[in-house]
């Protein structure tokens, strides 16, 4: 492990065997890691954790195993993302403990009355022996672009659920499941039409950053030009927590002209990090490479940027602050036409499935769609079972499957340089979204109440593109209408306005490395994957007699393709 993860240090390799389990783990030297203290072991435990996590309102320092080990009857209210085990000796008892939200992505496999944990699916499989390959987690990969549910891209491999307490004795052969926080919660939340409280809100979510700090030492903080980075930047100006802020993009991108501006508003310091499309091409193959083994092949090629500068070793784990889950609270995954027209449910669920289950122009086989347009029925059924609204359920298919498993697994690229902390995966705020309705939700309200109430200023300055949305939702709503129907003539409409450099130019990468991209899949020539990929289609796309800009219109699917072709060679 320690050749994938070059950050770990073999001298903190420990193991221990008891009457029913074995358990070990390797972590980030201890120099590295402080204030950390991943490892405790006395004569009646051993408690160990991985992720970020402080105890509620701050009120004990989770991140110290020994600490944690004492308070561990308050471990089901701990603020952060984590997994957590504790193995008791007398009696013989192991108990493995979530994040509510299931963010931190572990991984278990069952045979007959054993049970494998971890939170890394290589370990996992290396201990099993050979696996098959997971139909649907590999169709959810391809059409998508992530792998859902419970799925990884290994059959017998799958990721313990949410918001779990499960404990392993004597007398069972399966572990006690206790779900300690239920997602129909929210539903009923929904139900009350409870209004968030926008001031407590705010208060929590700047105490927890501070709480942050207060553990862990400096805060780092992304800034950027949209509205998640905002608010966390608004969080930790209006908290007084001092932070080191940074960006990064292609030279002359939006995003880091605000970020700039941002930094001078508040005098912030801020850490410019271009990234030139010849830097990324440079350094690809090796860090692809390092991407998917790290990850398991559940993060996407087209996050190969984000690597670029992670150092393989570091002198000291950092908390940096993340503004993914932000989009919970915006509606972004409706049509005006549903909220406006037909609220049923099985056009709701038709309209996901059509979203989601994405053909690529007929690269992907039409299994695979078939299979993904199945994962989202089921979905949509369960929600419904447990009480949700059909409104409710394109924010919530967000909320549990796109954040939880897509931002989850792209957590962990980030983990050898540092933890990560989303303050939008706190309770409050997730609560606070699914108190109100769809239609208010798609105003965008939470963000333009909380930076306006902590930081008018920013709330003032624009945005990298767009604004804010009217908080009328009706308006919004037919704003969101108008601007849709301007888009089917758009094509025109925007070749008379200059392009701004994007963020990052994803089909330049492609059309550099498209000769690796090309020899990878096509050298594989009897891999199982050709079931999933149509070939005929990939060899005429990325061959000399199509277009780039016809490779630009299934680009994604191409990263998709390479992002499984690139794990089965790994394997």
């Amino acid at each position: 492990m320690a050749s994938v993860y070059p950050q770990l240090d073999p001298a903190t390799l420990w193991n221990e065997e008891a009457p029913l389990t074995f358990v070990a783990s390797m972590h980030t030297g201890d120099r590295a890691a402080c204030p950390r203290r991943y490892v405790h072991q006395d004569a009646h435990q051993i408690v160990f954790y991985d992720g970020s996590l402080v105890g509620r309102g701050g009120c004990f320092a989770a991140h110290d195993a020994r600490v944690l080990a004492l308070h561990w009857d308050q471990v089901e209210e701990i603020e952060g993302q984590f997994v957590a085990v504790r193995v008791g000796v007398d009696p013989p008892q192991m108990e493995l403990v979530t994040d509510w939200f299931g963010f931190h992505q572990t991984y278990y496999h069952r045979f007959g009355d054993t049970w494998v944990a971890s939170n890394n699916v290589r370990i996992i499989r290396r201990m099993v022996g050979r696996c098959e390959l997971d139909p649907v987690g590999v169709s959810l990969m391809l059409s998508t672009g992530w792998v859902g549910e419970d799925r990884t891209l290994e059959r017998e491999i799958r990721v313990i659920p949410a918001a779990q307490h499960w404990i392993w004795d004597a007398h069972f052969p399966e572990p006690r499941q206790t779900t300690y926080y239920a997602r129909a919660g929210l539903a009923n939340l929904q139900r009350r039409r409870r209004r968030p409280r926008l001031q407590r809100l705010a208060e929590e979510m700047v105490e927890t950053c501070r709480s942050f700090a207060g553990a862990y030492g400096r805060l780092r903080c992304p800034l950027t030009g949209g509205l998640d980075s905002r608010l966390l930047a608004s969080l930790l100006v209006h908290g007084k927590i001092e932070a080191d802020y940074y960006t990064s993009g292609a030279p002359g991108s939006p995003d880091l002209t605000v970020a700039r501006r941002i930094a001078e508003l508040h005098d912030l310091p801020l850490e410019i990090q271009p990234q030139p499309a010849a830097v990324v091409i440079e350094a690809w193959e090796d860090t692809a490479w390092r991407l998917i083994q790290q990850n398991d092949g559940l993060v996407n090629l087209v996050q190969i940027a984000d690597l670029i500068h992670q150092p393989k070793q570091v002198e000291r784990l950092t908390v940096s602050l993340w503004g993914v889950g932000g989009e919970i609270a915006r509606g972004n995954y409706y049509h005006f036409r549903i909220l406006l027209l037909d609220r049923r449910v099985d056009t709701i669920r038709q309209h996901l499935a059509d979203v989601l289950a994405d053909p690529h122009g007929g690269l992907i086989h039409p299994e695979c769609t078939a299979r993904t347009r199945t994962h989202v029925r089921e979905f949509v059924d369960r929600a419904m079972d447990e009480g949700f609204e059909p409104l409710d359920l394109g924010d919530l298919f967000f909320t549990s499957d796109r954040v939880r498993r897509w931002a989850g697994s792209n957590e962990r690229k980030a983990m050898p340089a540092g933890d990560r902390y989303s303050p939008f995966l706190s309770r409050g705020y997730v609560e606070a979204a699914f108190s109100m309705s769809a239609l208010a939700r798609m105003t965008g309200p939470l963000h333009f109440h909380l930076i306006r109430m902590l930081a008018p200023d920013l709330h003032r300055l624009p945005f990298a593109v767009g604004g804010w949305r009217s908080q009328w939702p009706l308006l919004n709503l037919w704003r969101r209408s108008i601007h849709a129907a301007a888009k089917k003539v758009g094509g025109r409409i925007r070749k008379r306005t200059p392009a701004q450099p994007a963020e990052f130019d994803h089909a330049m990468w492609l059309e550099a490395k498209l000769p690796w991209l090309r020899a990878l899949c096509l050298d594989q020539s009897e891999s199982p994957l050709w079931e999933f990929v149509q070939r005929p289609v990939f060899e005429k796309i990325t061959g000399d007699q199509s277009s780039p800009e016809a490779r630009r219109q299934i680009m994604r699917g191409l990263y998709n393709v390479g992002t499984v072709f690139a794990y089965m060679e790994s394997r």
